[in-house]
């Protein structure tokens, strides 16, 4: 299939119910992997999920629904402009959720959560660059036994519940070098939670968040490079 962004576009296969593929299309759009204003073209969208066209308007009408999407007659399907400042803020809360999730870990943490942490930060170091997706599924797994390890249920909460983690993760990941500096972030923050640095650990985990925001603010304004701003944030002309 075609690259996008440096990273391999899979073809998924063995999808017959529409629920999976409405998923799997709707966590690209929320990734990052389909951009604002793409046209969504409905045979090709057939092809590339493994399911038929009958299928697919009826993914498009429900995305529709949900705001994600917009359908137009004689025109198609497209997906829904976004606010940069939206997506940048999103990730300002996530970073201080997660931050402070860091923080109480770093005391609690178990040892056999640290060898889990070091085994998916050495398998996702394994990965090649272009295997965004692979890469981002370690990335989560990553940052759940974070999460887990603060042991404050209702911050875990908040973090799933509030917080989309996903969001548009494919824009920076695609960026070329991205995911070795990723992996370097990883590591530190591994390191910190070794060594019980609670300051430490709760720093690397919101930079590490906020440096991913910075990034997609700056390659959504190189994407869309006409941009409206007001009481209201940025948008898109």
């Amino acid at each position: 299939m075609a690259t996008k962004g440096g990273a391999i576009r899979k073809k998924v296969s063995g999808i017959h119910r529409t629920e999976d593929a409405y998923k799997i299309l709707k966590n690209r759009i929320f990734s990052g992997f389909y951009l604002p204003k793409q046209h969504l073209v409905e045979s090709a969208l057939s092809e590339d999920l493994g399911v038929n066209r009958m299928i697919v308007r009826e993914m498009l009408k429900r995305l529709a629904l949900e705001g994600l999407v917009v359908t137009q007659p004689y025109k198609g399907c497209t997906v829904a402009e976004i606010s940069v400042q939206q997506a940048y803020e999103t990730y300002q809360v996530e970073a201080i959720l997660e931050g402070f999730a860091a923080f109480l870990a770093a005391d609690h943490i178990g040892s056999h959560e640290l060898e889990e942490l070091e085994h998916l930060i050495v398998e996702s170091k394994g990965l090649d660059p272009h295997e965004v997706e692979k890469w981002e599924g370690y990335n989560r797994q990553i940052h759940r036994v974070i999460n887990r390890a603060c042991r404050n249920s209702r911050l875990i909460h908040l973090i799933r519940d509030n917080v989309k983690f996903s969001n548009y993760w494919f824009i920076v990941l695609s960026t070329p070098g991205q995911i070795p500096k990723k992996n370097q972030e990883h590591e530190l923050i591994l390191e910190a939670m070794k060594e019980r640095n609670a300051p430490r650990a709760r720093g690397l985990v919101e930079s590490h968040i906020m440096d991913a925001a910075v990034d997609i603010r700056e390659r959504l304004k190189d994407v869309f490079p006409i941009f409206k701003t007001g009481k209201q944030g940025v948008g898109y002309e």
